[in-house]
């Protein structure tokens, strides 16, 4: 069992969050232009610009982290900030589809949402928000680390 005092701090989280945050989006430019992924016209009929883009976003998360999430259980913002992802039952590593659950249940939701009815997916999106907000309760774990059951931790070093 993950002790308290071996949990991250929010300033560490938050940190290690907003590099992963920076890196992402010029990947996935990378990959977009590389694929010609929004080219064509028929990119822009609906509902091809959500599922294109949410594929992107799949595809550059691990292209990324893939590698380090699968070794280590760290991101690449994690990685550099010294925190490991680990399960909450005895702090072993995460298998790589816990990661990728972690990491897309609330963008799948939102997606599914979009895909049914618009002002669902306003409701939806409310996750964004209450999902780092947990993350402030004295267990310092978001809505995704208890969906997937991990905690965030100082990597040892």
């Amino acid at each position: 069992m993950i002790s308290e005092s071996s949990l991250a701090t929010r300033r560490r989280r938050c940190l290690a969050t907003l590099i992963d945050y920076i890196v992402l989006p010029p990947i996935a430019l990378v990959i977009m232009l590389a694929t010609g992924l929004m080219e064509g016209p028929e990119a822009y009929v609906w509902p091809q610009p959500v599922l294109r883009l949410f594929g992107l976003l799949v595809v550059s998360y691990f292209a990324i982290h893939g590698y380090l999430l699968a070794r280590r259980g760290q991101t690449l913002g994690k990685k550099l900030v010294g925190l490991t992802l680990v399960s909450t039952g005895g702090g072993t590593p995460l298998e790589l589809w816990r990661h990728a659950l972690r990491a897309f249940a609330i963008p799948l939701a939102l997606l599914l949402a979009l895909l049914v009815h618009f002002n669902l997916a306003a409701i939806v999106a409310l996750l964004l928000i209450i999902d780092p907000l947990v993350a402030l309760a004295a267990h310092k774990r978001s809505l995704r680390d208890y969906i997937v059951g991990s905690v965030v931790h100082d990597h040892p070093r």
